[in-house]
């Protein structure tokens, strides 16, 4: 069992990219905090469950920077994720969030540990944010953002082939209007997977549609 002393980097103010960021609450009245990586946005601290509330109240009796839902909302791209009901990482992080973690699947790619796949689900699924949230923007200082993801595009489809239909089925896809010119990472699976991945995949898909 860990001790609550192991997490004390997370409230030792003098290391200022660990913060404490709101997100909904659904006790009226009370604010709901996660520890939250300013640097490194996509690091998820592993806190033990039990010691989680107190590596919170800690941060806040040390005085630990605070970021607020509520902060910034005006702007169009963390607006449009609060309304489409993006995790709070996506509305406070946006393209760093987002960039971080398809260069971490670029990471995965390399390794040959591409890990669960839930998890890959998840990844393309940010891909398709990170754009989405390009287009809300309207700012042309954005092209660097849009040319990164390209870049990293180009990479990781290196590691990854075409499947016979959509990673999220045939339904989703048509529902959703994904098709494969624009959405390939729908469409692909890494190659060391992608017989395994798509059989899952398939098999899934059968059962939710009995």
């Amino acid at each position: 069992m860990p001790s609550l002393e192991q997490y004390e980097h997370f409230w030792d103010v003098s290391s200022t990219d660990w913060c404490l960021l709101e997100i909904k609450s659904y006790v009226e009245g009370k604010q709901n905090f996660i520890v939250f990586n300013t640097q490194n946005p996509d690091k998820v601290p592993i806190i033990h469950w039990r010691y989680r509330e107190s590596v919170i109240e800690k941060m806040l009796c040390a005085g630990a920077r605070i970021i607020l839902l509520s902060e910034k909302m005006e702007e169009p791209v963390r607006e449009y994720s609060r309304r489409q009901g993006y995790s709070e990482l996506v509305i406070y992080g946006t393209f760093d969030y987002l960039l971080k973690c398809w260069e971490a699947v670029l990471e995965r790619g390399v390794s040959g540990q591409w890990g669960m796949l839930e998890d890959y689900l998840n990844d393309m699924d940010g891909r398709r944010i990170l754009e989405e949230l390009i287009e809300v923007s309207g700012d042309s200082r954005i092209e660097s953002v849009r040319d990164k993801m390209w870049q990293l595009d180009a990479k990781i489809r290196g590691f990854l082939q075409p499947t016979s239909v959509c990673i999220w089925g045939t339904e989703n896809a048509a529902k959703n209007n994904w098709l494969s010119d624009r959405y390939w990472f729908y469409f692909m699976l890494p190659r060391i997977l992608a017989k395994e991945w798509e059989i899952a995949i398939q098999q899934s898909f059968e059962e939710h549609t009995r």
